[in-house]
């Protein structure tokens, strides 16, 4: 599945790990696991301290995300999704009429997962 958004320039690498966030969230989710008490809700940036408790608790259920470059989860050895690299593509307003704001990008996000499937409209 791809996806676009809309962006301030200087907000990509923050955007982009929260979507990423987003998506192994839901990823999680979807086969079960409770983590609500590592990372609640409002989180979508996670510390130190909760990376280090979700891998634990991930790999209690053979949980593994693999992140170089595109994100991969796997159960056991089965892959479950991935996330790609977002690509970015410079757009400008003419219309703005504030100078910071006349350049800004689109992020267009590609991901798969066996628990979101893509269907063609004719």
């Amino acid at each position: 599945m791809k996806t676009s958004i809309y962006i301030n320039r200087g907000d990509e690498k923050l955007v982009a790990e929260e979507e990423k966030n987003v998506f192994i969230k839901s990823l999680i989710s979807e086969i079960g696991i409770d983590i609500n008490d590592i990372w609640p809700d409002e989180d979508k940036i996670l510390s130190v301290k909760q990376r280090i408790d979700l891998k634990n608790l991930l790999a209690k259920y053979n949980v593994n995300i693999i992140e170089e470059g595109d994100t991969l989860i796997f159960v056991d050895k089965t892959l479950i999704g991935t996330w790609k690299k977002p690509v970015y593509i410079l757009k400008t307003d003419l219309s703005e009429i504030d100078p910071t704001k006349k350049i800004f990008l689109e992020m267009i996000i590609e991901y798969n997962s066996v628990f979101h499937v893509e269907t063609e409209s004719a």
